[in-house]
């Protein structure tokens, strides 16, 4: 028989005396792993400050570990997505050497920027949530906001009198990520806010702003007022990086792909007129509510017309000169583009373009659309950027917030 070796007293008591400490210190990794950790070290005849090391390391990983974890978690990434996720193929033009140099943190240590622009579903928010990730993994505090959220946030704090003590905790951050400045136009006390943030973080903390809009049109965003957007730009371009996204949509291309893929070669997909029912999912016309513009456009892949109430009895096409004038006419306020889902062939909701007025004379355009009580909104531009290409991406973008598997009635 094989005798049964039993701890003396002496070395039970040392055993919880030591398990004691290492609570106290604050040591867990080092508290559940010590017992292996000496038996490895025994066989492997390590010497004590082997052991001592290793145990050492152990506590150190862990604890670099839960340190990266805790920053993610306090950045507030709606998504955490990582460099080697993004397929730099679907955007030839990007700098993607840029990018990877960008990833090794210089630009935050030198507090720099970085502006990324382009069209919708280009994968701005995608590079800019990886490098702020990134930035977490390398030590830096790291804070995600939407350009509308960072601005109700300014808002509410100004009216709670706590504005000051609200910059102050953004401060301490080493990086702050701007995302979709321009998808939705901010009101005046929002862009003067807005501004006079980006004043006081000018210089002192890095940022990563995405937007869809054209700098050159930034002063629709912000009023109209020509000298705060100059100043703003002025600060923002200062010591900056900039990445340009051109090319279509990820989202739309890969909804494209599955659409194709689902669809027997040779069969047409109808247009409109008089197989909109079929667009729609159903055989007759959606049922339009009075809030619903009386005029809207009939789409599919590349062709587009007015169907409505409208000047003259022949359609107006999408992208030609009638439609630019329609689009230009004092009467024309809004009219309403179809969403569809490529996967399902057919039109699953609605969404509303309607045009906004310039204090200083002027329009933009606006698109929106309502769901479950929330307003989701995005910039389209002046009457030249509403264009079918510009108008499908973005029904393509709003595709994701229909919560109706037919259609809205």
């Amino acid at each position: 028989m094989t005798a049964t070796t039993t701890p003396s007293p002496d070395a039970t008591a040392q055993t919880l005396l030591l398990e004691e400490h290492l609570r106290r210190l604050r040591l867990p990794v080092v508290l559940a792993r010590y017992p292996k950790v000496a038996q490895d070290a025994a066989q492997r005849n390590l010497s004590y400050e082997g052991f001592l090391r290793a145990l050492l390391d152990a506590e150190l990983a862990q604890r670099d570990e839960n340190m990266q974890k805790r920053r993610l978690a306090a950045a507030k990434f709606p998504t955490v997505k990582t460099l080697d996720q993004y397929d730099f193929s679907l955007m030839p033009h990007l700098n993607r050497h840029l990018v990877l140099d960008l990833a090794r943190g210089g630009y935050v240590t030198a507090q720099e920027n970085i502006l990324m622009a382009g069209e919708i579903g280009t994968g701005k928010t995608h590079l800019a949530t990886a490098l702020g990730v990134q930035a977490c993994r390398q030590g830096q505090r790291v804070r995600f906001y939407t350009a509308a959220g960072l601005t109700n946030d300014l808002i509410e704090a100004q009216a709670a009198h706590r504005l000051g003590r609200f910059e102050s905790a953004l401060l301490r951050h080493h990086l702050l990520v701007i995302d979709e400045v321009g998808f939705v136009p901010f009101t005046k006390a929002g862009a003067d806010l807005l501004f006079s943030f980006l004043s006081v973080v000018h210089d002192q903390v890095s940022l990563i702003v995405t937007t869809t809009v054209p700098f050159a049109e930034w002063t629709s965003l912000f009023g109209g007022d020509q000298r705060l957007t100059a100043a703003l730009l002025d600060r923002l371009a200062f010591h900056a990086h900039v990445l340009q996204f051109a090319g279509q949509s990820f989202r739309l291309r890969h909804s494209i792909g599955q659409h194709e893929a689902s669809t027997p070669r040779g069969t047409a997909t109808p247009a409109g007129g008089d197989d909109v029912g079929y667009l729609f999912g159903r055989k007759e016309r959606p049922t339009m509510s009075a809030m619903t513009p009386r005029v809207w456009v009939l789409a599919w892949e590349d062709r587009a017309y007015i169907d409505g109430p409208q000047p003259g009895d022949e359609r107006v096409w999408l992208d030609t000169p009638p439609w630019n004038a329609w689009l230009d006419a004092a009467t024309t306020t809004r009219f309403a583009y179809p969403i569809v889902d490529p996967a399902k062939g057919y039109i699953v909701a609605m969404m509303t373009v309607r045009k906004e007025r310039r204090a200083h004379g002027g329009a933009y355009w606006i698109a929106y659309r309502r769901v479950a009580g929330h307003l989701h909104k995005a910039y389209v531009g002046g009457a030249s950027a509403v264009t079918q290409a510009r108008l499908h991406t973005l029904a393509h973008a709003f595709l994701e917030t229909v919560d109706d598997p037919d259609m809205d009635r």
